[in-house]
């Protein structure tokens, strides 16, 4: 888009530095999101195909009526649900479209 617009592009180490920042200033909105999924009353857990470098990866989500959280996984089940530590320490209802 800089390309485009500006005439200049972006190099990749300018992008991977971003999202090392924007990794660490979203991780307390996203430990702090993570806690109240888990204490809702309710919930929606959900999985779907997507491509990451060309290879089968799985965006998982968990919501309710107002919160929505995503992770990228290489796997699908357990394992991947464990790693983002939503659903392990879930006690309300949880809902799947069994799809």
């Amino acid at each position: 888009m800089c390309q485009d617009l500006l005439g200049q592009p972006v190099s990749e180490a300018t992008i991977q530095g971003v999202e090392v920042e924007l990794d660490a200033a979203l991780a307390p909105f996203e430990a702090r999101l993570r806690d109240l999924l888990r204490q809702a009353p309710l919930a929606h857990f959900d999985e779907t195909g997507v491509r990451v470098a060309g290879r089968l990866h799985w965006l998982h989500g968990a919501s309710t009526d107002a919160l929505t959280g995503y992770g990228v996984h290489a796997k699908r089940g357990r394992k991947a649900m464990d790693e983002f530590g939503i659903l392990p320490r879930f006690h309300g209802r949880a809902v799947h479209d069994c799809l």
